[in-house]
C-alpha cells in the first residue's frame, strides 16, 4: 500500500481497466492527495504539526520531535522546520512564510515570506508579503502591510503600519507609513529641550517631528 499521484490513479481506473485491489488499496491510501497535485510538497517531520502539500491535504506529521501543533500552507513554509526543532503553536501562510522557524512559539505569518527569518522569536504577528521579514529573535511584535519590518532582528513589543513601515530604533515603538525610522512614529520618551518636563508621543510625518504631551489624568 501507498500513496499515489492523481495522473497514475487516474490511469488505473480508465475506461476498460480491470483495477487490483492493489490499486484501490492505492485509492484509499491516497485520498488526501486527490484534487491537490498542484500543492508542494514540504518536508516536516514534526508531532502534530499540519502542512498542506503535494501528499496529503492537512494532516499531521509523525510524532518524531518534541514540536507540535505547526500550520503551514505554501511552497517553503516552514521549510527549515526539522525534527530538532522546539517550535509549537506556529501559523503560517505563504510561500517561503516563515522559512527559518525553529524554536519559536505562537508566531502567526501571512503573505509571501513573511516572518522570513523568524528563528527563535515568538509571538510575533505579520500580514503582507515581507512582513517581518527581518524578525529573528525578537517577540510580540505587530507588522501589518507589505514589507511592514523591524529595524533589527531583536527588536519587541514594537508595531510597524503601513507598506514599508518599519519600527523605530527602541522597544515598544509604533510606527505608521514611511520607510525609515526617522519617519515614522517613535516609542514615548522623555521632553526635549524646549519642551516642559514630562511624558510626549513622538510622531515622525513625512520627516518632520511632531510631539503631543501626555497627561495622567490622576
Amino acid at each position: 500500500m501507498s500513496e499515489q499521484s492523481k495522473s497514475y490513479l487516474k490511469s488505473r481506473f480508465e475506461a476498460g481497466d480491470v483495477p487490483s485491489s492493489q490499486d484501490f488499496q492505492d485509492l484509499i491510501d491516497s485520498t488526501y492527495s486527490v484534487g491537490f497535485s498542484s500543492l508542494y510538497t514540504t518536508v516536516n517531520t514534526n508531532s502534530s504539526d499540519w502542512t498542506i502539500d503535494t501528499n496529503r491535504l492537512l494532516r499531521p506529521s509523525p510524532a518524531t520531535s518534541p514540536s507540535n501543533s505547526n500550520t503551514s500552507v505554501g511552497p517553503d513554509s516552514m521549510g527549515d522546520l526539522t525534527s530538532g526543532s522546539k517550535g509549537s503553536g506556529n501559523t503560517s501562510v505563504g510561500d517561503a512564510s516563515s522559512f527559518n522557524l525553529n524554536d519559536g512559539i505562537q508566531n502567526t505569518a501571512a503573505g509571501a515570506s513573511s516572518l522570513y527569518f523568524i528563528r527563535d522569536g515568538s509571538y510575533n504577528s505579520a500580514l503582507g508579503a515581507l512582513a517581518g521579514y527581518s524578525v529573528e529573535d525578537g517577540s510580540k511584535n505587530v507588522l501589518l502591510g507589505h514589507s511592514a519590518d523591524v529595524d533589527t532582528g531583536s527588536r519587541n513589543k514594537s508595531i510597524a503600519i503601513g507598506y514599508g513601515a518599519i519600527t523605530a530604533p527602541v522597544d515598544g515603538s509604533l510606527s505608521i507609513g514611511g520607510n525609515t525610522a526617522s519617519t515614522a512614529m517613535q516609542n514615548l520618551t522623555a521632553s526635549t529641550a524646549g519642551f516642559a518636563s514630562g511624558k510626549f508621543l513622538n510622531i515622525w510625518l513625512n520627516g518632520q517631528q511632531f510631539k503631543i504631551q501626555l497627561l495622567n489624568p490622576s
